[in-house]
């Protein structure tokens, strides 16, 4: 009589990993903390986006005009976004505008090609000025619209966005040679923004775990007043071994007990983009008051083990 061969299924217990499962479960923890983050980093709006240098080969632009009546100016224009999230984008549009040159509507869609994903998003207008001309000797057509505010709406990696946009857009066109002359410039400003507010924010002291003896140590100082934003400081976190150093402050809210800043600073030597959050709870701030930081490539903070943040409105 043969017996069978009886494979006992292995079993896995979580409660008693292998050195193997443990490290590749701190790799998967680290890598989660740096996409959260990262994530935090990403701006979810279009304040500051830039289309430009148009791509003029694979762009196409026509218009049509009947003396007396006005006319339209179709459009697929491809180039560069730069701004909080560059790369690549398309836009088609249709703009109509009266005998005067007044523009009397404009429908566009746009998307980019960003890091994030595809951005996309729809605009539209009723003011500006447009124009288009023929010169009857060469049959060279030359067409323009410049709209200073389109409004938008837009998907932005999942979040939604809106605000004002402005457009200017210039062509030449041969009858031979086709687009010869292309010049297409747009700058997007989100209304969801939080629009800085005046102040001064200070703060130094340390943030140490329980189960440490060292930990991150910071200093700064950030302010918004009539003559300009500045701001200065050092961050350096003992145990990952990063060293921060604000080099510019670009916007600055206080809201209450909470203050938020951002600008660039250098991580260990690498320009980047950061943002510090800080609530001033108590005198003194030890076991009160916090601090985070967020950066293009680290993040950290917590509640102060000792110091102070003092926020001055």
């Amino acid at each position: 009589m043969i017996t069978p061969n009886i494979v006992t299924p292995r079993r896995v217990f979580f409660g008693a990993q292998t050195p193997y499962v443990q490290t590749l479960l701190a790799i998967c923890f680290v890598c989660l903390v740096f996409q959260l983050t990262h994530a935090q980093v990403m701006t979810p709006n279009l304040e500051g986006e830039t289309f430009q240098s148009p791509d003029r080969r694979s762009s196409t632009v026509a218009c049509s005009f009947n003396i007396g009546k006005g006319g339209q100016i179709t459009f697929s224009v491809t180039g560069l976004a730069v701004g909080p999230h560059p790369g690549t984008f398309l836009e088609t549009g249709k703009i109509t505008f009266d005998s005067l040159g007044v523009v009397t509507s404009a429908e566009i869609s746009f998307s980019i090609k960003a890091p994030i994903g595809f951005i996309t998003g729809k605009k539209t207008a009723s003011d500006g000025r447009a124009f288009c001309t023929l010169d009857e000797r060469t049959g060279t057509t030359t067409l323009g619209a410049s709209i200073p505010t389109l409004n938008y709406t837009a998907d932005v990696a999942g979040s939604p966005d809106s605000g004002t946009a402005t457009l200017d857009l210039f062509a030449s066109i041969d009858p031979r040679d086709g687009l010869t002359t292309l010049q297409f410039t747009e700058i997007f400003h989100s209304s969801n923004v939080e629009r800085s507010t005046p102040g001064k924010v200070t703060g130094g002291g340390n943030i140490v775990p329980l189960d440490r003896n060292t930990g991150m140590t910071f200093g700064f100082n950030a302010q918004n007043t009539d003559n300009g934003m500045k701001g200065a400081g050092t961050v350096i976190d003992h145990i990952a071994g990063v060293k921060v150093k604000i080099l510019e402050v670009q916007t600055f809210v206080i809201s209450g007990t909470h203050a938020t800043f951002t600008g660039t600073a250098e991580v260990n030597g690498v320009e980047e983009k950061f943002r510090i959050d800080v609530d001033d709870l108590g005198e003194p701030g030890g076991g009160l008051d916090s601090f985070r930081i967020v950066t293009d490539s680290y993040g950290g903070g917590g509640t102060l083990s000792g110091g102070n943040i003092q926020i001055h409105k």
